[in-house]
């Protein structure tokens, strides 16, 4: 493994579309490791905090995720196999280093906080090779072999500060949730297991409050061209991935119910809602998100505010009632 090229990239398939020009460009060893997505970390959420504490903002904490396949992987010959050795191991004896992933916040956050994690380094202290990968047919790997940055570039920059941003506040959001949002789930009946909710999932609870009831396909749609209030231009509620995500979610928490191919807001996300905070309705939350993204680290005041103020009120709201 020593003086072997480390590749980071997202997807399998990915992989296997890049080995044959891989292999033709580099005679050094060449290794992968597949991010799958979601990233090989997930949040360690705060404990043995008091339900006075909240709401609190911290800096994100990581734990690997449980996957089931192994994320590691051999190319030779233009071919990928499994690789036995782990991650941080092959990333602590890699002589070169190289982002491949997808060339948006997702990459950019799943690779960070890799590195991070297995190197015990701020990603930005180190201007890593970077691949600037807008395709993945043959030519566009070339090309972008033939072009390789860093991730000091502008572009990697950009895509590395929002993905910052968002795992900012979804930590802090899901923290808070889990102390202040989930207990109200589960006196509202739902499945002890099941009674969290995500900043998404509770704005589309709303909707399917406030709108009649739909089938799945229409609530997707309405997901992907979310008005909000109308104050800003309409985007997505969530990613193309995560979408059937969240409505499976409130499905599975019984916060809505699904019947004769209809989906609406069941009795326990009704007795839910009533216990919440009428302000922890923010349609405009996506918009807002992504404004404090792309404008990132000078938007963290503001989002810590946002946050502060939107569980601060649910707080004593809830002391209140």
């Amino acid at each position: 493994m020593n003086n072997a090229t480390v590749l980071i990239t997202e997807k399998p398939s990915i992989l296997g579309r890049m080995a044959p020009v891989l292999t033709e460009r580099w005679d050094t060893p060449i290794y992968a490791i597949t991010t799958y997505y979601l990233g090989l970390y997930e949040f360690r959420y705060p404990r043995g905090l008091r339900i006075s504490d909240y709401p609190v903002i911290k800096e994100p904490m990581w734990k690997p995720r449980s996957i089931t396949n192994s994320p590691a992987w051999r190319i030779q010959e233009g071919e990928v196999t499994p690789c036995t050795t782990n991650p941080e191991t092959l990333l602590q004896n890699a002589s070169t280093i190289i982002f491949a992933c997808d060339p948006d916040h997702s990459g950019a956050a799943a690779f960070n906080i890799l590195i991070e994690q297995s190197l015990g380094t701020l990603p930005t202290e180190t201007a890593w090779p970077a691949m600037h990968l807008l395709a993945t047919n043959e030519a566009a790997i070339s090309q972008s072999i033939e072009a390789m940055g860093t991730t000091s570039d502008e572009w990697f920059r950009t895509i590395s500060n929002a993905g910052q941003a968002k795992r900012f506040f979804d930590f802090n959001f899901n923290a808070n949730a889990l102390a202040l949002l989930s207990p109200k789930m589960r006196k509202a009946g739902c499945p002890d297991k099941q009674s969290k909710v995500s900043k998404y999932g509770l704005q589309m609870l709303y909707s399917l409050r406030d709108e009649e009831a739909s089938d799945t396909s229409s609530l997707i749609a309405r997901m992907e061209n979310w008005k909000g209030t109308g104050r800003y231009q309409a985007m997505r509620l969530g990613t193309s991935v995560s979408m059937s995500g969240i409505i499976d979610n409130l499905i599975n928490s019984q916060l809505v119910e699904a019947g004769e191919g209809l989906i609406k807001v069941s009795l326990k996300g009704e007795q839910f809602l009533r216990l919440l905070h009428p302000d922890c309705r923010d349609p405009d939350l996506p918009a807002r998100l992504n404004s404090w993204m792309s404008e990132w680290p000078t938007s963290k005041p503001a989002m810590e505010r946002y946050l502060k103020t939107f569980f601060g009120k649910q707080s004593r709201f809830s002391r209140a009632g």
